[in-house]
């Protein structure tokens, strides 16, 4: 006779000592599990919300935990905030209104955007004088379309005294930075004060997110051997979702075999059946990692010789053509249009301090034009190295300024080049006003940078930010907003023991 489903279910979990399926593809506070990553990403929602920034952005792959997190924002701030979640943007401009009237409690149907605008100011006002927030969380917005960013944009210019008095979350995949990125959104992509971009987990990541789960559904147990990580990560790629799929897919079969620990075996026959056909022929690296038959042998040690004769033959030419001077052309730099801000204030070795004159390579002559163009050789990318960077901002204001926008954008491009700098932020304020709060400022003006450059994948560890507060003046006329700033040090050597905030 059948076993029903909760018989199976208790025989399921019974099997393995739990109290409860450990890996349900439902979101379940009770199993939040917050990597280093996840925590750094809520801290950011979470300062973007406290110090009403306005549009925060949030992005990741399918399964990375975008939605996990949102959750998260919406339990710790439901008592000291008016939450509107919107799961599937695709609306109506008057449906998307009358939804978000309905989310803050309006108690009413609008016919007109214009009626929904005026309840929304009061509502917003009101809400400010009781200290609490107004929030607008947009799930899957890479399907917003440019009419309906428009009008959430239009949402953000209800403001007082300077002050965003409605905070707008947009969390969607991949695709809505490049949806933000087209020129038509330029308006909205400048307003985004905080930008996080999430990652799959590591593999040091994925097996204590397996311990969290299995701690809360009852068991410290190792029910899964050492050797099953690499496989739970060879199918899931570190995606949480994907994670949760494979791991309760191998503990069913598991039951079904009668064993009590899951090994590597079980994991790459559950892998088999859960991919689709067509998806095995995608990761032949896993195939290839398994073949361990003489003829694989042999050609490993015949294609160990083979490169190794080529590299020979490489070097001889390159030394050939070197000599004749026919690879010079690898010591030109990328254009300056598309890397500005790795050759702004750059300048050749050897040149004199016009720019002009002969270099110490050939002792020719060059001419102006050419004297202008730094070199690979001469460049080597030194403004990373010792070189400061600085942002300036406007009054009592942490928003990112257009030609702030673009020198990031710049910086970030040459340290995706130069994995190996890490960076260091100060914050600074000018000297007016109390100290406490323009040490706050301070803060956040540098997390503003570093929330940025996150979202451009730079890894977060490679990042320092520290608040100083009022900058001290250099002289007497030395101008406030001068003083206003950020300042970006650029180094290769580690920076423990510089001070400040790590």
């Amino acid at each position: 006779m059948l076993l029903g489903a909760e018989n199976r279910k208790f025989m399921y979990l019974s099997h393995y000592r739990l109290t409860e399926k450990p890996f349900q593809l439902s979101p379940d506070p009770r199993f939040l599990w917050l990597g280093e990553q996840h925590k750094e990403a809520l801290a950011s929602l979470e300062y973007g919300i406290r110090a009403s920034k306005g549009f925060i952005l949030l992005t990741g792959d399918v399964g990375t935990g975008k939605t996990t997190l949102i959750n998260a924002i919406i339990r710790r701030w439901k008592n000291n905030s008016v939450i509107a979640s919107v799961s599937d943007p695709q609306m109506e401009t008057i449906d998307f209104y009358n939804f978000l009237a309905n989310s803050f409690g309006m108690n009413r149907r609008f016919e007109s955007k214009g009626d929904f605008l005026v309840k929304l100011s009061h509502l917003l006002f009101t809400i400010y004088k009781n200290n609490k927030k107004l929030v607008l969380i947009i799930d899957e917005a890479q399907r917003l379309n440019h009419e309906l960013l428009e009008e959430i944009r239009h949402l953000s210019n209800i403001e007082l005294q300077n002050t965003k008095l409605l905070s707008i979350i947009l969390a969607g995949q991949n695709e809505l930075n490049d949806l933000l990125r087209q020129d038509i959104n330029r308006a909205i992509r400048q307003r985004i004060a905080i930008n996080y971009h999430l990652k799959p987990l590591t593999k040091k990541d994925t097996g204590d997110y397996l311990r969290h789960r299995l701690k809360i559904a009852g068991t410290e147990r190792k029910i899964f051997k050492a050797n099953a990580l690499p496989e739970i990560m060879s199918f899931s790629r570190g995606y949480p979702r994907l994670i949760n799929t494979i791991c309760d897919h191998s503990l069913l079969t598991g039951y079904v075999k009668g064993v009590r620990e899951i090994d590597a075996k079980i994991v790459r026959e559950c892998s088999k059946e859960l991919l689709l056909p067509g998806e095995r022929e995608q990761r032949p690296a896993q195939a290839v990692k398994r073949v361990t038959d003489k003829t694989t042998t042999y050609n490993y040690k015949s294609g160990f010789a083979f490169a190794l004769i080529s590299v020979f033959i490489l070097l001889f030419f390159g030394y050939f053509l070197h000599s004749m001077g026919y690879i010079t052309i690898l010591n030109k730099t990328p254009k300056t249009d598309s890397h500005p801000f790795i050759v702004q204030a750059q300048r050749n070795r050897g040149q004199t301090p016009e720019g002009r004159g002969q270099t110490k390579e050939d002792g020719r002559q060059r001419t102006e034009e050419e004297a202008k163009r730094p070199t690979i050789d001469s460049v080597g990318f030194p403004l990373l190295e010792d070189h400061k960077l600085i942002i300036y901002f406007g009054f009592n204001s942490t928003q990112l300024s257009n030609d702030a926008f673009d020198k990031l954008e710049e910086l970030a491009a040459a340290l995706l080049q130069r994995p190996e700098v890490k960076i260091l932020i100060k914050g600074f304020t000018d000297g007016s006003g109390i100290y406490s709060y323009n040490k706050v400022l301070s803060e956040y003006r540098a997390n503003v940078v570093k929330s940025y450059l996150i979202g451009k994948r730079i890894e977060p560890a490679r990042i320092k930010t520290i608040g100083i507060g009022p900058a001290e003046s250099s002289g007497a006329n030395t101008a406030a907003e001068l003083n206003r700033r950020v300042e970006i040090e650029m180094y290769r050597k580690d920076l423990t023991g510089t001070g400040g905030e790590r």
